[in-house]
């Protein structure tokens, strides 16, 4: 016989699950918020609350469908979790592994009987492969949100998860070495239960607002992105650059740096040619260059129309040269295919080499005048700031860098 408080503890943890599970299942259908990741998490909610109402029927039936199957498909709940996190931060989904680990707990559950006599065997595995799948979920879990917000961010995201993860530690520990005294580990509808079912409903509602932190964590991020990137290379806009540069030289303010202004050659000619789709190209086809020839803390941005701008962080002036020279003839040596037509595309590029404490304002300027002079001698080349050179010419480009 189930015990009533138990059972009532229950019956509140499957209305707790179930109601985040509609609630999931809203957010995919008709609100299409991360649909595919809100799905998962609607269907890993329902996954549980199957499970344990199957548990309940533990002391009436002894087949395999309510005790090996129960456990089952709560531990597939726990996977889909972490599958839902996994579409909702892009990761790469890890679907072979989790069926291979959830066939490996079901397979050892099947060398018991369903009786009561197996609570303690069956307990130790159930909880073995819970501490295996929390275990992973928190893993990517962190992985993720550190990209998205801060490590004290991160570890909050996760806190529900993690203890879950404890939790389910310290339920096999106790089966395993304590064999007095663990009632309340082995069958959650007893009296003795009753403690650890107040804590799974605590965690229930807990894990479920956790991982509505991650949607919502996640789709500011996406706000973000989309604000600070050009929808096209998706690289950073020109707003976005030149924030994080005055971020830079503000906290770095005697550190060398390099600035980099290209301007692709006859650009005009290619859309009026081979129309704006191959212009579209050429411009993916430069931020893929840019892209695959930048240092970790450098920074690429397209700048406007078809121009860009690179900033090399903390390097002196024979490496903002070197840069420079590779990269105009890695952008001269890639070829942009579109339909039927292959082309090559050329770059002017200026540089300009900051070695003493300067606004980015006057480093435009002199990396502006300096592009202007590479297509003045001939385009397809790369002409260097002189220091002091020129200071007083006025540029639309430097006019318009300041940050609002």
């Amino acid at each position: 016989m189930i015990d009533p408080q138990a059972l009532i503890l229950i019956q509140v943890i499957c209305i707790i699950t179930g109601t985040a599970g509609l609630a999931w299942g809203l957010m995919a259908y008709p609100l299409k918020i991360a649909p595919k990741a809100s799905a998962f998490y609607a269907l890993a909610n329902f996954c549980v609350v199957t499970g344990i109402i199957l548990v309940t029927f533990r002391g009436e039936y002894s087949n395999i469908v309510v005790w090996n199957g129960a456990d089952l498909i709560v531990l597939t709940g726990f996977y889909l979790l972490r599958l839902a996190t996994q579409k909702l931060f892009k990761l790469q989904v890890t679907i072979k592994t989790d069926v291979v680990l959830l066939a490996i707990s079901f397979v050892a559950g099947l060398f018991f009987p369903p009786l009561e006599s197996s609570n303690y065997a069956l307990g130790i595995i159930f909880s073995l492969s819970a501490i295996t799948a929390f275990s992973l979920l928190s893993l990517d879990l962190f992985h993720c949100a550190r990209k998205v917000t801060s490590y004290f961010g991160a570890i909050f995201l996760i806190f529900p998860i993690a203890s879950l993860t404890c939790v389910f530690i310290y339920r096999a520990g106790h089966l395993l070495l304590n064999e007095e005294g663990i009632a309340p580990f082995i069958s959650v509808t007893t009296h003795a239960a009753l403690p650890m079912l107040w804590f799974y409903m605590l965690l229930a509602l807990l894990v479920n607002c956790s991982m509505i932190g991650c949607a919502i964590t996640y789709l500011i991020f996406k706000v973000r992105k989309l604000a600070d990137t050009d929808p096209l290379t998706e690289l950073y806009n020109r707003r976005a650059t030149l924030r994080l540069i005055n971020s830079y030289t503000v906290k770095h303010p005697q550190d060398e740096y390099g600035l980099l202004l290209l301007d692709l050659d006859f650009f005009k000619l290619i859309n009026d040619e081979f129309g704006h789709d191959a212009g579209d190209k050429a411009l993916l086809t430069t931020a893929d260059v840019l892209k695959a020839n930048l240092a970790k803390k450098d920074i690429a941005c397209r700048f406007g129309g078809e121009e860009f701008l690179v900033f090399l962080p903390n390097k002196s002036q024979s490496q903002t040269e070197y840069f420079a020279t590779k990269l105009i003839e890695n952008l001269r040596l890639a070829e942009v295919k579109y339909n039927s037509h292959v082309f090559n595309l050329t770059a002017s590029c200026g540089v300009c080499h900051v070695a003493v404490p300067t606004t980015i304002e006057q480093a435009l300027k002199q990396a502006d005048i300096a592009m202007y002079r590479a297509k003045a001698s001939g385009r397809n080349c790369l002409c260097f700031a002189k220091d002091n050179h020129n200071a007083n010419i006025s540029s639309p480009l430097a006019a318009s860098s300041k940050v609002d």
